[in-house]
């Protein structure tokens, strides 16, 4: 649905410009005929005074029929171009006048030329019996057709976009009513048939022309609007990545318990999620130790469609936390799973999580993950603990199937958690081989945080898994620590290893 969507509303763009340039095109075209046809009227006016007339028997009174008939024509043209300048009409009845118009004014011309010919040839059999005489003059006559059907055509075509079958939809008209003319009010020799059955290639160049204006048109056309779609879409990810990541919380740089964080989503907008939340405490309670609950998300799929999914959680999340803020992250995996399940797993939407929840004055870790990759707790000593999924993923079975076997573990000052998404182990080296959860692990036991940063493992451990990732990443990455600083003061500044 949402791509017929698109192609329906680019057709109808295409269409609209399309009508916008023909309307454009049709008033050039009528205004150049007009003023054109009047100046070489003027001309062959001023030609004939000087020249006192044409000598041969009844070629003047042809000329003066034609000349009326032209400044008739001119008047149509006239109200044709008033027509369309006031009116707003659709392609096809722009199509249609057109049309018409041309047909109408060319082919009383082709009409009515062969009849006054044929009467100086008669002129010319009585008075002079000069039978060359008159059979140039039947050339001419033919000539004369087929050159003021090629002009009418041509020059149409060169303001008219037509595409190639309309271009030739007019000119086959002027030419059956040209040859339907000749051949019936005209004594044609032999050759004269060979000319009329030749002459159909005079409609070649301007339906040549056509074609290739509407194919450039077309292509031009695809390209702008490609373009600027692109453009926008390109704003408005960018726009969609600015909400996403506001949907993160803040980095935690006081207190006992503290949280900081590098997301590297794999395109414009990712599927990745962090979710933070520091029990509010009671009146009296030492808010340094407040207990310190963070949740970490991962999407099946990427872009776009992710990052709706992670919107939905986001609110899911908030909810849970404001009706329960002291909730177990057993309870909170449950709660999640009954909410992909019921709503988003019908369309094959999934998720990884992992909750965790540091009571600081107890030195107690909570923690349930739902098929996420595992989580590394590194003690102050070096020592590093590997926190293993407790269940499935989230949206995999059914609410009363799923047990979310909440563990618990000790964190001491110093301690700091590693969490992070399956980006981070699905990196590849330059031979195709994953960093994989043991290739991650090894890069904890051995990397230092970074000075230069509160906590400091986040971008240190991020900045080695590029180090090994050959090429662009496959999936988002998200690393998360929360650590406990050795020592707090009241300013809140921390001391570390």
């Amino acid at each position: 649905m949402m791509t017929a969507t698109v192609t329906a509303e680019f057709r109808d763009e295409f269409e609209a410009e399309r009508t916008r340039l023909l309307r454009r095109r049709i008033l050039w075209y009528l205004a150049v005929y007009v003023l054109f046809g009047v100046f070489i009227q003027i001309v062959n006016a001023i030609g004939q005074a000087i020249s006192g007339g044409d000598p041969q028997p009844g070629m003047n009174e042809y000329r003066r029929v034609m000349t009326n008939l032209s400044w008739i024509i001119y008047l149509i043209y006239i109200g044709v171009f008033l027509f369309v300048r006031q009116r707003r009409l659709d392609r096809g009845r722009l199509l249609r006048l057109i049309f018409w118009v041309i047909v109408i004014a060319t082919g009383i011309g082709l009409i009515i030329s062969p009849v006054i010919l044929s009467r100086v040839l008669v002129q010319i059999r009585t008075e002079n019996g000069n039978a060359l005489n008159a059979a140039g003059i039947s050339g001419a006559m033919l000539a004369a057709g087929l050159w003021g059907i090629f002009i009418a055509h041509f020059f149409a075509s060169l303001f008219i976009p037509w595409t190639f079958k309309e271009s030739l939809n007019p000119f086959i008209v002027l030419y059956s009513i040209f040859v339907g003319s000749s051949v019936v009010l005209v004594d044609l020799a032999w050759w004269g048939y060979l000319v009329l059955a030749l002459g159909v290639v005079i409609g070649a160049p301007g339906a040549t022309i056509c074609w290739w204006r509407h194919s450039r048109f077309r292509d031009q056309f695809h390209y702008s609007k490609l373009r600027g779609r692109y453009g926008q879409m390109k704003q408005e990810l960018t726009d969609a990545r600015r909400i996403h990541e506001s949907l993160f919380p803040a980095p935690i740089k006081t207190g006992a318990a503290r949280m900081d964080f590098r997301y590297q989503p794999m395109g414009q907008i990712g599927g990745d999620y962090l979710f933070a939340f520091r029990f509010p405490g009671l009146p009296g309670d030492d808010p340094d130790a407040e207990p310190l609950s963070v949740v970490l998300l991962d999407v099946t799929g990427h872009g776009i469609a992710a990052a709706l999914t992670v919107n939905r959680l986001h609110g899911e999340l908030e909810r849970l936390f404001a009706e329960e803020p002291d909730i177990a992250p057993g309870d909170v995996l449950v709660a999640l799973n009954r909410y992909i399940h019921l709503t988003l797993a019908t369309h094959s939407v999934y998720a990884t999580a992992v909750c965790l929840r540091l009571d600081s004055g107890s030195d107690s870790l909570q923690w349930a993950s739902a098929g996420h990759p595992p989580v590394f707790l590194r003690s102050v000593d070096g020592r590093l603990e590997q926190l293993d999924s407790t269940t499935f993923v989230l949206g995999a079975c059914a609410p009363d199937d799923f047990i979310a076997d909440e563990q618990r573990s000790r964190m001491g000052v110093g301690d700091t958690i590693i969490a992070y998404t399956d980006g981070a182990i699905e990196a590849m080296n330059d031979k195709g081989r994953m960093l994989g959860v043991n290739g991650l692990r090894s890069i904890v036991l051995a990397s230092r945080p970074d000075t230069d940063a509160e906590g400091g493992w986040s971008s240190a451990i991020l900045r080695a898994i590029d180090s090994h990732r050959h090429g662009p990443a496959l999936d988002d990455t998200l690393i998360v620590e929360i650590f406990r600083p050795l020592r707090v003061s009241s300013a809140g500044a921390a001391g570390r290893l």
